[in-house]
């Protein structure tokens, strides 16, 4: 790409000691009271059961200036090895690190990091109080001390989807024998925009047409309004063909004139908002916000539109903005580290301190990008649409919701069912529920096979997340009745056919 999309950030002040190293150990133990801390807001873990492992050491040179330590179960802590920053640059609550096969935005994240801590280093930067405080609190040997961050505000990661740009995503675009898959790549702001418009399941079909010249592939053109897109269709991740996904992200990369290649995919432009407007039926005040110019306060920016469910598509441009590259913003804990989704297949996904505070040494936040009130255009169309009768679903794998989307409750007196009927011959289909909070009354059946005289495989109300169910044959029904009394947020589902 032109531009590689990078997020810059980072965290020095002053007060009247010069940095110290830190060492492993120190680093370990660092990790350890941190990721203790964040992981207890989401779920309950104890102080023994959090356990570093394998560390890697981020260099500039010879000198060490980011250790990055997993966890043993899962997840990952990026410790400063300097102490006139902050302690923690990121963090990761799944996953693991392997120092390969990093994401191009999170590598490019990581080299803005040690170039902000070497800076630090070199300019004999001193910490404030209050980074020293952050240290000496990390630093304690008596959990009881530390903080869990149950109380505090924080956003869930709102996407369930883990996409990337390679192949099966890009099964849509232009062919090339040098691209995955035989096809050039789908593109990062294909990517990022196709996990927010999935995220909304929305639109159905889009308006207007467009089309323009790609050399070396000629005319690339999208009729939007004659397309409609298969949200029942699409899955969670690809590894196998799923051609409603590619199709959406394709049609998103021709409404950004889409540069294709076998090695990277990118756009010249910021087109993306625009596409969103022109042909996707998002609101008229979906808009970019640029850092260096908005008079708007960047973090209160963030938190408003996550506050309200809304994921943010976020872009970040290298230092002196030659590179750049595109991901989605879609939670926060404690207000200062935002999760970001790489289009990586889930991979490193993870929370990140957004701000620069190097005074007198070199400005790094301003390359920052974001799309504001990126929603569908309530005001025009509507949204959300509610599930409506029986459909069949002849694909192998996707994603079924109550039709209210991720903002708004469900319809009352829904009657509505879906049979999951592959054309491929299958071994049997798999059902993971993602979200579930419904009435008591409001029921989600599950058959195990394609009619209501198929036995039951379990029957669903409440707000706990149903087990895992498998068929024991090729079809799968499911129906979904909702009575005339109170609504709830609703359930999402994702199933898998094993062939």
């Amino acid at each position: 790409m032109k531009k590689l999309f990078i997020l810059s950030t980072l965290f020095l002040c002053t007060i009247t000691i010069l940095a110290n190293k830190i060492d492993k150990t120190t680093a370990k133990k660092i990790a350890t009271n941190f990721f203790y801390e964040r992981i207890n807001q989401f779920s309950q873990m104890d102080y023994d059961a959090v356990r570093p492992a394998e560390t890697f050491e981020l260099k500039n040179e010879d000198k060490t200036l980011i250790y990055v330590v997993n966890m043993s179960n899962a997840g990952f802590v990026l410790v400063s090895a300097y102490d006139n920053v902050r302690p923690v640059p990121g963090y990761s609550l799944s996953g693991k690190y392997t120092n390969t096969d990093l994401p191009p935005q999170l590598a490019a994240l990581l080299e803005q990091y040690k170039l902000q801590i070497n800076e630090a280093v070199d300019l004999q930067i001193v910490a404030t109080e209050e980074i020293s405080g952050m240290w000496e609190h990390l630093l304690t040997n008596e959990p009881g001390l530390l903080q869990p961050l149950k109380n505090n505000k924080a956003v869930e990661p709102m996407l369930t989807t883990q996409w990337n740009q390679g192949q099966f995503y890009n099964e849509m675009c232009p062919a090339d024998g040098a691209g995955p898959g035989g096809h050039c790549y789908a593109g990062c702001v294909a990517t990022a925009l196709g996990q927010v418009v999935n995220y909304f399941r929305w639109p159905e079909t889009g308006t207007g047409s467009y089309s323009y010249e790609c050399p070396p592939y000629g005319i690339l053109t999208a009729n939007f309004g004659n397309t409609t897109y298969e949200w029942d269709k699409m899955a969670t991740a690809l590894n196998k063909s799923n051609l409603a996904t590619a199709l959406l992200l394709h049609h998103l990369g021709i409404a950004c004139d889409m540069v294709y290649g076998p090695d990277g995919s990118g756009m010249y432009n910021h087109k993306a908002a625009y596409a969103l407007r022109t042909f996707f039926k998002y609101s008229p005040e979906t808009v970019y916000v640029y850092r260096d110019s908005t008079s708007m306060d960047w973090d209160s920016l963030l938190v408003s539109h996550l506050d309200r469910a809304i994921p943010m598509y976020y872009a970040g441009w290298s230092v002196p903005n030659i590179n750049g590259h595109a991901f989605v913003c879609d939670g926060y804990q404690d207000g200062n580290y935002y999760h970001f989704n790489w289009g990586w297949s889930g991979s490193y996904d993870g929370y990140f301190y957004t701000d620069d505070l190097t005074p007198g040494g070199s400005n790094f936040n301003l390359a920052q990008e974001v799309i504001i009130n990126g929603f569908p255009d309530t005001n025009t169309y509507s949204y959300p649409l509610y599930c409506q009768g029986a459909k069949i679903l002849n694909g192998t794998d996707g994603t079924i919701d109550d039709g209210s989307g991720p903002v708004y409750d469900y319809h009352p007196d829904s009657d509505c069912s879906w049979l999951i009927a592959p054309e491929d011959s299958v071994e049997n289909i798999s059902l993971e529920f993602l979200n579930f909070n419904t009435e008591a009354g409001d029921v989600v059946t599950v058959y195990d096979g394609e009619t209501i005289a198929a036995p039951v495989l379990g029957t669903f109300e409440g707000n706990a997340i149903p087990a895992d169910i498998t068929s024991s044959g090729d079809k799968m029904l499911i129906t979904y009745q909702s009575d005339a009394a109170g609504t709830a947020p609703g359930w999402l589902l994702s199933y898998t056919s094993e062939i």
